[in-house]
């Protein structure tokens, strides 16, 4: 397990990349170019309107830039605790529980505090709530993402969105096991 808690987190040096400018041209040729672009009085280069895309594509970069300096800050403290474990550290389990909680946190955090704007032609049914509509969105990315040829953002969403926040939980169940075991004994 100890050495699970390093290689869990080596993927995410891969998703660093592109750069959040390259992303941001990516994202808007995938929405071009699917389905998602339905809206009328739109460039159909860009699927957004005309005199938006600028200021869309703007806000795209900058939303990506946030992003990537919180996904650059999880990996380093995931890596710094993969290291810790793999060697034995003193500390490695409570650094481990430390780093559950908190990425656990910050993925709840982003789909409660989300108040993104998401068009209802993304979605796969209407509804108010921000979470389901920011979870829709995700599956809408990931849909496009595959359906343009695109693995890689897929895998992201798939991974820091489904696999990681299942992983962290298990991790964060067995360490609170064990201490409640050893507590116990």
């Amino acid at each position: 397990m100890r050495r699970l808690l390093l290689l869990v987190w080596l993927p995410f040096v891969l998703f660093l990349f592109p750069l959040p400018p390259q992303a941001g041209k990516q994202l808007m040729n995938e929405v071009a170019s699917g389905e998602m672009a339905t809206f009328k009085g739109q460039d159909q280069s860009t699927g957004v309107p005309a005199g938006q895309q600028a200021g869309v594509e703007a806000r795209i970069v900058s939303a990506f830039w946030t992003a990537w300096i919180e996904s650059l800050s999880l990996v380093i403290l995931g890596l710094c605790v993969g290291i810790l474990a793999w060697r034995g550290h003193r500390y490695w389990k409570v650094s481990a529980l430390g780093l559950s909680i908190v990425y656990l946190a910050v993925i709840a955090f982003g789909y409660i505090s989300s108040e993104r704007p998401v068009p209802d032609s993304l979605l796969f049914f209407g509804t108010d709530n921000s979470f389901l509509r920011s979870v829709q969105l995700n599956l809408r990315l990931v849909e496009a993402g595959i359906s343009n040829g695109s693995l890689i953002r897929p895998a992201r969403i798939v991974y820091a969105n489904i696999l990681m926040p299942v992983f962290q939980a298990i991790v964060l169940g067995w360490l609170l096991w064990f201490y409640v075991r050893k507590q116990s004994a």
